[in-house]
């Protein structure tokens, strides 16, 4: 299992895609000069075609797969004037990329990339605009590469500090370190894009602290939750791109107390496949305590999945829903802390058997 660490940096490089008239998108400015080929076309290409044209710049940054290369994009839109195009304007995205296996991070910290790429995107377009030459474009591309870096270590170091120390702690620090722990295995499945990532980062909210199985794809994340007379160990286990590793669901779900099955309220079909979730699930570790979580619950006028639906499957198989949005945190907690509960019933010591 690796380990993520400090020593290596999740931003991989940055590139500046413009709309070419005649060839369409084209990579233009790259930072370093080892990004392939091959990735910076297909970066362009993917980036440019989530622009929504000229009245519809989204300020949001996005993160997209690249479906094949082990990779995803934080991408910034954006637009500039130019009187010598045919529109009089230029589509532009700007692009930071890192492997997949580092996604947590930047689904945790977007807010802090927003910010470092809102200044950045205002200083290429006003460049473009005042028809400053390309190596002076450059230089701004590299300097957001190397901004990109600074900010992650900082949030890595800030994340992997350790909690100061009490000189005198408190008679219930005392009891808490004396409960007994129980420590059990969780996984997560869904459809790609329900949200699983989030809802797992925002329950535990390590986005550094964390193992990756490259051979699994799979990122296993940990929390201790406090009780009133015992602490429950999360050990929670999320495939990325479970489609492409279906032949090692054996060891992916092998040793599993529980499971957690997560639909997207916007996406009818997202909670259909968990009736193919649960029996692939079943047929390797049969019955386990299992719940299952709507995600995306803040977007209310994007709702496509009704109340009847949810509450057939809920009783076809067995299994209780919590909806919830990994956004806002709505019920993330109380979905989790549920699922432990449970497991605790049917695996635990006796001592809880009744809670």
């Amino acid at each position: 299992m690796n380990r993520v660490t400090i020593e290596r940096s999740p931003v991989l490089g940055i590139i500046y895609s413009k709309f070419d008239e005649k060839l369409g998108p084209k990579p233009y400015l790259y930072y370093p000069e080892s990004i392939e080929a091959g990735t910076r076309s297909r970066v362009a290409s993917e980036s440019m075609s989530l622009s929504f044209g000229r009245d519809q710049v989204p300020e949001a940054l996005a993160i997209i797969p690249l479906s094949g290369l082990g990779l995803k994009a934080l991408v910034r839109f954006g637009i500039y004037s130019d009187a010598d195009r045919r529109g009089r304007f230029c589509d532009i995205t700007i692009s930071l990329i890192f492997n997949e296996t580092d996604d947590l991070i930047f689904y945790k910290y977007v807010k802090d990339f927003q910010h470092l790429f809102n200044d950045y995107s205002k200083a290429i377009i006003h460049a473009e605009e005042d028809k400053v030459a390309k190596p002076q474009l450059q230089g701004i591309v590299k300097e957001l590469h190397e901004k990109s870096i600074q900010l992650v270590e900082t949030l890595k170091t800030a994340e992997m500090a350790p909690k100061e120390a009490t000189a005198f702690p408190s008679s219930d620090d005392g009891e808490k370190s004396k409960k007994e722990i129980i420590k059990f295995k969780i996984i997560v499945c869904g459809d790609p894009a329900v949200g699983k990532t989030s809802l797992v980062l925002r329950f535990t909210d390590k986005a550094f602290k964390r193992t990756y199985m490259p051979t699994l794809g799979t990122n296993i994340s940990d929390k201790v939750v406090e009780f009133e007379d015992f602490n429950l160990n999360f050990q929670i286990w999320d495939v990325a791109g479970q489609a492409k590793f279906s032949r090692f669901r054996k060891s992916f779900y092998s040793g599993a107390s529980g499971h957690c099955l997560v639909f997207d309220l916007t996406q009818t079909e997202t909670l259909n496949n968990l009736y193919l979730w649960s029996k692939d699930i079943k047929s390797y570790i049969g019955d386990t305590p299992g719940l299952i979580i709507g995600n995306k619950l803040d977007l209310v006028e994007q709702r496509k999945v009704n109340d009847e639906a949810i509450e057939r499957i809920s009783k076809d198989l067995g299994i209780r829903v919590v909806l919830a949005s990994a956004l806002s945190g709505e019920n993330v907690d109380a979905a989790f802390r549920t699922l432990g509960l449970e497991i605790v019933e049917k695996f635990g010591d006796k001592r809880f058997k009744n809670r």
